[in-house]
């Protein structure tokens, strides 16, 4: 049993492009663009597929990201950096404090309920009904290509 990540981007007027996990690592380093999204914000459903004996059995984990493009059309490595260090802030986790910064007992720190919402407001988005239907019927189609 395997897995691999794949992307959807999904452009303003709700049309699909799939994107392998090979071909955003193209656009993570700059080798490969997309001339349609440069300087845009862009909406992405990361999902990861299943499989086993290089059958696809199954999809799994669907997160919905805005993604950001720089004006040439590859993946803005800022932006995604910052989306990294909002999901550490929002984990939950604490950090590992430096024994002359430990917080004073009657201290509330909120900081982790203000990367949640910067995290929500900022790099994630929410379908509509409608519209995550469309994008589970896609997936599926385009993983289970001639397949009942």
């Amino acid at each position: 049993m395997s897995f691999r990540e794949r992307y959807l981007l999904i452009d303003d007027q709700d049309n699909f492009h799939f994107l392998t996990s090979a071909s955003c690592d193209r656009l993570f380093t700059g080798k490969e663009r997309l001339p349609q999204f440069a300087g845009i914000k862009v909406r992405t459903v990361r999902y990861l597929v299943e499989f086993e004996g290089g059958v696809a059995t199954r999809v799994d984990r669907l997160i919905f990201e805005r993604m950001q493009f720089t004006k040439s059309g590859s993946f803005d490595k800022k932006w995604l950096l910052q989306a990294a260090r909002e999901r550490m802030d929002a984990s939950g986790f604490p950090d590992i404090p430096v024994e002359s910064e430990r917080p004073k007992a009657n201290v509330i720190d909120a900081g982790r309920t203000f990367a949640r919402k910067r995290l929500r407001n900022i790099h994630e988005w929410s379908p509509s009904d409608r519209l995550y239907t469309a994008i589970c019927i896609a997936i599926n189609r385009k993983t289970f290509k001639g397949r009942a």
